[in-house]
């Protein structure tokens, strides 16, 4: 014989802290434990052919809550090339930690953007980027970036301003989001 149980169950709380260390939990691997954004303006050209240059337009920090945290960067970053003809561009993801010295992520991967010539308008550099295997501890500061490179001396601008056509009163930007996983 069945018998059908209609109770629901709530869970009413003011603040959920961690018991060993204030605004921490322990999250199960695979969760969101923070979710940070940074919005810039900071124009940055780039005109040396060769060799990967950070790109501070593309930066975002964030304190780890937990050890051994992967972390998910995702940006959206206005670009445009100033070359009368298209070429390719590359990214490769970096980060520092507690202000230290830029660790390439993989030293075998980068990301390929094509810019366009200038007459035909701009690129929007989307990328979507898992940082894992990193083994740093809770409270550990991190700044996540892409380096660029580049195979001409031609101008490649990441949130170039006030160009031709821009509307009155706006600003070219970058949007970051950086969020947490648990590991």
């Amino acid at each position: 014989r069945s018998v059908y149980n209609s109770m629901t169950s709530r869970l009413l709380v003011d603040k959920i802290e961690g018991k060993s260390t204030s605004g921490t939990i322990q999250m199960p691997a695979g969760h969101v434990v923070q979710t940070v954004k940074a919005i810039t303006t900071t124009d940055t050209a780039v005109t040396t052919s060769g060799s990967f240059v950070d790109i501070p337009a593309s930066q975002c920090s964030i304190t780890s809550k937990l050890a051994n945290s992967s972390f998910l960067y995702q940006a959206t970053i206005s670009a445009e090339g100033d070359a009368s003809s298209t070429f390719n561009t590359f990214q490769r993801m970096v980060y520092t930690v507690n202000g230290g010295s830029t660790v390439q992520h993989t030293s075998t991967r980068t990301f390929n953007f094509t810019a366009v010539l200038d007459s035909m308008g701009t690129v929007n550099n989307h990328i979507s980027y898992l940082f894992d295997g990193l083994t740093e501890g809770a409270g550990t500061v991190f700044v996540f970036a892409f380096q660029h490179r580049q195979n001409t001396t031609s101008s490649y601008h990441f949130n170039q301003q006030s160009l031709g056509n821009q509307p009155s009163g706006t600003s070219n930007m970058s949007h970051i989001t950086v969020q947490e996983i648990a590991g």
